[in-house]
């Protein structure tokens, strides 16, 4: 008995390595990984591999000390599982580091806090909304087809911490992060397409993309949300800007939109975007939305604080026993490392060509911004070959679409102190970052002659 269950043990570990070699084939099959993460990720899974089938011609008593170094790497792999999905404060840690060092002063609060004292100083304020919130959630509470796509109009949004004080914006008539008037009908010259790079977030309103555009467009309107993908950005455009018809769009592309296209492709109502008739006419349902939004983010406080208290006391975090089975923190700590180049480009296509198809119907024209990672610029981790691919096959596509490209890559790169340029590894740009980033667009919109004479 002892013997075949040692035999089958070794089996699935031989089947568990081969699993792995398919895996990352069907993922990274012909991407330039290099000779270490070659022999990683393809070199090691098949040595194992032959080991454990090898192992059947050895003796009895090696093939149990096979299957007890397995369960003892099971054991530990589960450990750090285990161990990367505890609780921690690594990005409250994180940001208090970098307020330290720019002499901010940090703010300890939750974000459930500091609604609270706003409110209890008499002011409307609520947390963030983000639309992709609603990916698994797309009806509304009467069963309707509503999926809102920006933040309450009009109100104050307690956004983000990155720098050390809470970051609040007031949003405009639309719920979106611009001043307000910019939906009074007068024409707009640049509109802004993204997620939160485009909306600016963690740095005051007035160090955005958007408002560093406005010195030279002051009629620059940016309709970025915090994790729209681009799906999302489609749905945003479609529903939004044909009430600004901007001369020209910079959809701005970062590149967690590519992983973030994965879960939007699920959301029927998000897909039925590419469909150039499809409309929710979001922009005619204002009321609708801010009741809708009430609802909605009165029980998201109360998840947001069930939450922080869960983390804030003694009890680990709790966890899907499916997850930690599946390695799913170990998993992503891979996908960091590894990186990878298989997405659904033909859909990713399809999105850019309605973009550009919607917004030539208004006369208007559209233009791909790419930005890199801080994460690149800081050199954590090193993925420079995975990026390069990606960053090909995007301008790549987007020539084939005959859609005009700026690169923000070089002239963020050249900056000499590249930490001046983002808050922390994982998080956002700095001002100064985004001083770059607007720097780059403008010159390239000047090169090419796409904006009006001041």
């Amino acid at each position: 008995m002892a013997t075949r269950l040692a035999n089958a043990i070794i089996l699935l570990f031989v089947a568990a390595n081969l699993a792995v070699i398919a895996v990352f084939e069907q993922r990274y099959g012909g991407a330039p990984i290099g000779f270490w993460r070659g022999f990683l990720f393809y070199g090691g899974p098949a040595v194992l591999a032959l080991a454990g089938l090898a192992s059947f011609r050895a003796s009895k008593a090696a093939r149990f000390s096979l299957v007890a170094c397995i369960l003892a790497a099971l054991g530990a792999l589960y450990g750090a599982e285990v161990y990367l999905g505890s609780p921690r404060s690594k990005g409250v840690d994180t940001t208090a580091a970098y307020a330290a060092r720019a002499g901010i002063t940090f703010d300890p609060r939750t974000m459930v806090e500091a609604v609270a004292d706003l409110r209890a100083e008499g002011k409307a304020a609520m947390p963030a909304f983000f639309p992709r919130t609603l990916i698994r959630r797309p009806a509304a509470p009467d069963g309707g087809d509503l999926y809102p796509l920006s933040n309450h109009a009009n109100r104050l949004i307690v956004h983000c911490n990155e720098e050390g004080p809470w970051r609040l914006y007031e949003t405009d008539e639309q719920g979106f992060n611009n001043p307000p008037g910019l939906w009074d009908g007068a024409p707009i010259e640049l509109a802004l397409i993204g997620d939160s790079f485009a909306w600016g977030v963690c740095v005051p309103r007035a160090d955005s993309i958007a408002d560093r555009l406005r010195h030279r467009a002051p009629r620059t309107a940016t309709l970025g949300m915090s994790a729209d993908g681009p799906l999302a950005e489609l749905a945003t455009l479609r529903e939004y800007l044909p009430a600004l018809r901007p001369k020209t769009v910079l959809w701005l592309f970062y590149e967690n939109d590519l992983t973030d296209l994965e879960a939007e492709r699920t959301n029927p109502l998000l897909m039925a975007y590419l469909d150039p008739a499809f409309s929710q006419n979001l922009y005619e349902r204002r009321p609708e939305i801010e009741a809708y939004l009430d609802a909605y983010m009165a029980d998201r406080l109360a998840q947001i604080a069930a939450e922080d208290a869960r983390k804030g006391g003694v009890a680990a975090e709790t966890r899907s026993l499916t997850g930690i089975l599946a390695f799913a923190r170990l998993r992503l700590l891979l996908a960091g490392i590894m990186g990878r180049t298989s997405f659904d480009w033909p859909l990713y296509r399809r999105i850019l060509e309605g973009a550009r198809d919607t917004v030539a119907g208004w006369g208007g024209e559209i233009v791909f911004v790419y930005l890199p990672s801080p994460n690149q610029l800081l050199g954590v981790p090193d993925l420079t070959n995975y990026r390069q691919a990606i960053k090909g096959k995007l301008f790549g596509i987007a020539g084939d679409l005959g859609i005009p490209v700026i690169d923000t890559e070089p002239g963020l790169e050249a900056v000499e102190d590249p930490y001046r340029l983002a808050h922390f590894a994982g998080g956002h740009f700095s001002s100064e970052g985004y001083a770059v980033v607007a720097r780059e667009i403008l010159a390239g919109l000047e090169a090419a002659g796409r904006l009006s004479a001041p």
